[in-house]
């Protein structure tokens, strides 16, 4: 009798010891869950953010953006120039 008692008392830690795992797992399961979901809507909400900023302009604005360095037509040193006549 007493043999079993000492098997039954194993099992019971065993057992105790299985559920305390699992319920551990669903905890971190459960909290990893939620705090992924925040991560993703935190990092969607400065995307959201970001894209405002750079989107913020008076309607009808016009911006042109030239090059100074290359404003002259004709440059001599690219080649010849030849200067064309009408002919009527």
């Amino acid at each position: 009798m007493s043999e079993f008692l000492v098997i039954l008392y194993i099992g019971w830690g065993l057992v105790r010891t299985i559920l305390i795992i699992v319920v551990v797992l669903y905890i971190f399961k459960v909290i990893g869950k939620i705090a992924f979901a925040s991560a993703i809507n935190q990092a969607k909400a400065n995307a959201r953010q970001s894209q405002q900023q750079a989107n913020r302009k008076k309607e009808g604005e016009v911006t042109i953006v030239t090059d100074r360095k290359n404003s002259s037509k004709y440059n001599r040193n690219e080649g010849e120039y030849v200067d064309f006549e009408e002919i009527d």
